[in-house]
């Protein structure tokens, strides 16, 4: 599930992200069931002074928190509701640390995600996304300004040797067979600091990564000041979101 997916060195005693004056956590207090319920879970924000509750709400789907973000001062959350009989990680919200406010993503409509990576500081994530019927592409959402960025070919999904399902003519891809949220093997996509993200390629299989290897890396500060993001549309919050009713 995503919260085992993406559980990181932000994450305190018993689940908590802690921020700098306030620390969060999620907890999924029903399991999805195809074609039945999307699941549900609680997020609780409370200050770190004094363990007041600034934020108890209970949501729709299942939900992680992926980053905590001090130069913004907020969390970012995302959630994981059925598409068809996959199911990605398709919501980003953020979480102010403050007082609790939610704010929905702006790419949130028609996008889903198979992969996600964080950078130490919160400010970039690096997806296996995809928008609308498109391929999966590798991504780069800028937490701060609420921009995603169209990298290139993404990796290969992680290696397993013990799988018996594998994509049309035996190919091993995201999308098919792989249709669900999955934690990237270390190494290949990475940030050695705040500020470049470094991926890693190869003639993969589902029963190794490739001993020769190619990487590539970006400077993020370049990616911001000169690449266009994706054109979205802002829609009114949904009921996948969690600033919803």
């Amino acid at each position: 599930m995503l919260a085992a997916v993406l559980a990181g060195e932000a994450r305190g005693d018993e689940g908590w992200v802690r921020g700098e004056t306030a620390r969060l956590r999620v907890d999924v207090k029903e399991q999805p069931r195809h074609d039945v319920s999307n699941g549900a879970a609680v997020m609780r924000l409370e200050r770190l002074a004094d363990h007041h509750a600034i934020l108890t709400k209970t949501m729709e789907g299942t939900w992680a928190v992926l980053a905590y973000v001090p130069s913004a001062h907020m969390f970012v959350v995302g959630g994981q509701f059925e598409v068809g009989a996959w199911l990605p990680l398709d919501v980003i919200s953020y979480v102010d640390e403050k007082d609790g406010a939610i704010r929905q993503a702006r790419h949130n409509e028609d996008w889903m995600a198979l992969a996600a990576v964080p950078s130490p500081d919160g400010r970039f994530i690096a997806f296996v996304g995809a928008r609308g019927d498109e391929y999966f592409r590798l991504q780069l959402l800028d937490t701060v300004n609420d921009a995603l960025y169209e990298l290139g070919q993404p990796p290969a999904p992680p290696p397993d040797p013990q799988t018996t399902v594998k994509g049309e003519g035996h190919e091993w891809d995201w999308g098919d067979p792989i249709d669900g949220v999955t934690q990237m093997d270390p190494g290949i996509i990475s940030f050695p600091d705040d500020h470049t993200l470094r991926v890693s390629f190869g003639r993969d299989t589902f029963r190794a990564r490739a001993k020769h290897r190619t990487t590539r890396s970006w400077d993020l500060r370049q990616v911001v000041a000169k690449r266009r993001p994706v054109k979205v549309t802002t829609t009114p919050p949904g009921p996948t979101d969690p600033a919803a009713p």
